[in-house]
């Protein structure tokens, strides 16, 4: 255990691996490592690499992981437990712990991810996944074109995408932050086109979704709220005309499926909520976490670099850089501003849970073991409350959903995809 890490192997790799070369871009500083009593040091000076080497303390630092040696070799193996994922990445269970000032964490963190995968294959081989085939198509299936919505007394020019000619309609809602593109692969799945018509949409101030131009949107704070979504589905629903949809979504997605189930029942049809749970309660360090994704002083490698950091461990490296590019275009203050529906605006009560009916709209719970709703009091509690409700979790998912490993998720999810498509 003492002998985890091989200082000498890992600087080598570390002066090969051309991704951990790009992300020292401007840096200038040190991370440290504790393993049990071993020390180790990662130093950068005008961001190129000049050591990663055993050193008697690692005081200085702008950032320092902490843990004994059997929860570093958890997290730096192949085949990591749940919950264990990676270094940045802790929501009880792992024994990998940081201590940095929240602003030089954000500033290293894009390249403490590649370190950590630099790690891993020093101390487990190097993990390459397969890349995607080129497709042998000139033109994509996916169509994709902008609607006029009015929310809320705004009108919005929104952007969706469209697959499919089966009958029963199904929305996909991208988590906070993010776009529509995150489900372009189940979009450009030839099983699922036949069975649904499928809409993947960017909520306005995302993606291709500008914020509106007949309004004075630059003097207020975004802040999603849930009137501001029931009303963009419903308005969204009407104008492409669609009977009763599906709606799947991940982590806000997951929460909102949840209100959309008991609020507006006799609208969808059926909700798959991944990664639900009960309202979050935020201490006030979580809550100042929340606002790092807005910092000036840190810029788009937080909030990219985190959301990879919080996928599950089998998500293949192809899915993995994809999600992180898509993060990386996030627009100013859109991630933070997404996360008050998932702070405040979700609401739900365990007797308002316990209501929904699921004779009038069918709920599909899903949970990634990575994910932090993966306990007792998360997902667990929420499917013992609602009658009918349909739960399991999923070792190959992670918080992201169809973003993450599209092939592995449509398998766990077929048999309540074939459940909506015949019967609905």
């Amino acid at each position: 255990m003492m002998n985890l890490l091989n200082a000498a192997t890992v600087r080598t790799m570390l002066s090969n691996d051309e991704a951990f070369r790009i992300s020292l871009k401007f840096l200038t500083g040190s991370v440290g490592l504790k393993i049990d009593d071993a020390k180790y040091m990662l130093t950068v000076r005008d961001g190129e690499f000049l050591d990663f080497a055993a050193t008697e303390d690692v005081d200085g630092a702008e950032v320092v992981f902490s843990g004994d040696a059997r929860s570093w070799q958890d997290v730096l193996s192949a085949n990591r437990p749940p919950g264990c994922q990676g270094i940045l990445y802790n929501d009880g269970r792992s024994g990998v712990s940081y201590a940095a000032d929240p602003v030089a964490l954000g500033v290293f963190s894009r390249a403490i991810l590649e370190m950590e995968r630099v790690l891993r294959n020093a101390c487990s081989g190097v993990q390459r996944s397969d890349l995607l085939p080129e497709v042998e198509r000139d033109f994509e299936v996916i169509v994709g074109r902008y609607v006029y919505l009015r929310v809320q007394g705004v009108q919005y020019r929104v952007y969706y995408e469209e697959a499919g000619s089966g009958s029963v309609p199904m929305l996909f809602q991208h988590t906070a932050g993010a776009d529509g593109r995150q489900a372009r692969h189940f979009l450009e799945d030839s099983d699922l086109q036949k069975r649904f018509r499928m809409i993947s949409y960017d909520l306005p101030f995302h993606g291709n979704s500008l914020p509106p131009a007949s309004h004075r949107w630059w003097e207020e704070e975004f802040r999603l709220t849930k009137e501001f979504l029931f009303d963009f589905l419903l308005s969204l629903s009407a104008k492409l005309e669609l009977d009763r949809p599906v709606f799947m979504g991940s982590a806000i997605g997951g929460l909102l499926a949840l209100h959309l189930a008991y609020e507006l029942p006799d609208d969808f049809r059926a909700v798959i909520a991944l990664n639900s749970g009960p309202k979050p309660e935020f201490e006030k360090e979580q809550r100042e976490m929340l606002r790092m994704y807005s910092d000036p002083r840190i810029g788009s490698q937080w909030t990219s670099t985190l959301m990879v950091a919080n996928m599950a461990s089998t998500t293949p490296e192809v899915y993995r850089r994809e999600l992180g590019w898509i993060y990386s275009q996030a627009g100013q203050d859109a991630t933070e501003g997404a996360l008050h529906y998932y702070a405040e605006g979700y609401d739900l009560t365990p007797d308002q849970l316990s209501s929904i009916d699921t004779s009038k709209v069918r709920v599909y719970l899903f949970t990634g073991e990575d994910d932090f709703m993966a306990t007792e009091r998360g997902t667990d509690r929420i499917a013992s409350l609602i009658p009918g409700a349909r739960y399991q979790r999923l070792r190959r998912l992670g918080h992201f959903g169809c973003a993450e490993n599209p092939d592995a998720l449509k398998q766990d999810l077929w048999t309540a995809f074939e459940e909506l498509s015949v019967d609905s």
